[in-house]
């Protein structure tokens, strides 16, 4: 990065590289929907207008997330007197080293970027997601990967920083991300009431979650957890108001944030259950066709096929059969 601009890591234990001043900044919060395992290196490169396609990472996290995927955050502001541009360039290496992730194709990684302007003498907070759907999906320069995998401008609206929410670009909600934009981490979910945050807190401390559970490959025998949806790429939290968006041509799901709607038919479904668990006592997760999905029904199923995905256990038949993709159903 040429010296415009003045950086600071917080978050996620990285240590800052450059200590920020005054008061026009933009802090930068990267978040995924992707798992954490070792090895995953996520870089931040920042620079003026043109550059980031072409600089070195200006810093980078090799640092676990948890559940809520907060991988860390970017404190950035203007060289003296200068209230410019900004681009900002987010890689997470899936299939590779995020510093081996380069342009054109970054195959194997995660790429997101977003373009945007200083406000003079005020902080403005840009969320920025890496979501799952989005590995091997370069875009260019000037646009970035949204939930759905797709490309689109990576210029924010400035009628979108002054929410809660912060900069957001058109078309793309971006994964819930707190509200406490402080170097203590990601805050609380602006999406969760307390009771959802202890109560998938105590889920996810019950059991490691149906990420983990046995694909239907292995058979493996993972407790489930309850109010959590394995979507093969992710564990999707439904008490936050997630869905999994199942793409069984492509054997690959996305957790979908509170209010965006995954289109449903072909080869695409709705994912709201894996299990019993994930519905209200008595009522049972039934897989209602390929291009609908897996729902919680009713005391049955009806016409449809009970899904026993997570608990790999039937009250009639077996748990053998696949309703949609490698999710297990019951079987006669």
């Amino acid at each position: 990065m040429r010296g415009a601009l003045a950086v600071g890591l917080l978050g996620a234990a990285i240590v800052p590289i450059v200590s920020c001043r005054g008061a026009t900044e933009i802090f930068v919060e990267a978040r995924t929907n992707i798992a954490f395992r070792d090895g995953l290196v996520t870089t931040f490169t920042v620079g003026g207008p043109g550059e980031t396609e072409g600089l070195a990472p200006t810093t980078e996290s090799r640092e676990p997330w948890g559940d809520d995927g907060f991988v860390g955050s970017l404190a950035v502001v203007p060289n003296s007197g200068s209230d410019g541009r900004l681009f900002v360039k987010v890689v997470l290496g899936i299939d590779r080293a995020a510093t081996s992730c380069q342009p054109p194709r970054y195959a194997g990684c995660i790429v997101a970027r977003r373009v945007l302007s200083y406000a003079p003498h005020e902080r403005l907070r840009l969320p920025i997601s890496l979501y799952a759907a989005c590995k091997d999906v370069p875009c260019d320069a000037a646009s970035t990967c949204n939930v759905l995998g797709q490309c689109v401008s990576a210029a924010v609206d400035p009628t979108t920083c002054s929410g809660a929410a912060g900069c957001t670009t058109p078309g793309d909600p971006s994964l819930p991300i707190g509200t406490d934009a402080s170097a203590d981490g990601p805050g609380q979910d602006a999406l969760a009431s307390d009771a959802a945050d202890e109560a998938a807190s105590d889920a996810a401390n019950d059991a490691p979650g149906d990420a983990a559970d046995a694909s239907a490959e292995d058979g493996g025998s993972t407790p489930p957890t309850p109010r959590r949806v394995d979507c093969k790429s992710a564990s999707c939290n439904l008490l936050l108001g997630e869905t999994c968006c199942f793409d069984e041509s492509q054997g690959t799901g996305t957790c979908l944030p509170a209010g965006v709607t995954c289109a449903r038919g072909g080869s695409t479904s709705v994912i709201s259950c894996d299990g019993d668990e994930d519905c209200n006592p008595g009522v049972l997760c039934c897989f209602v066709g390929s291009g609908a999905g897996m729902e919680c029904g009713g005391a049955s199923c009806g016409p449809y096929t009970p899904v026993c995905h997570s608990t790999h256990s039937c009250a009639v038949g077996r748990c053998t059969g696949l309703g949609l993709g490698y999710y297990r159903t019951c079987q006669p």
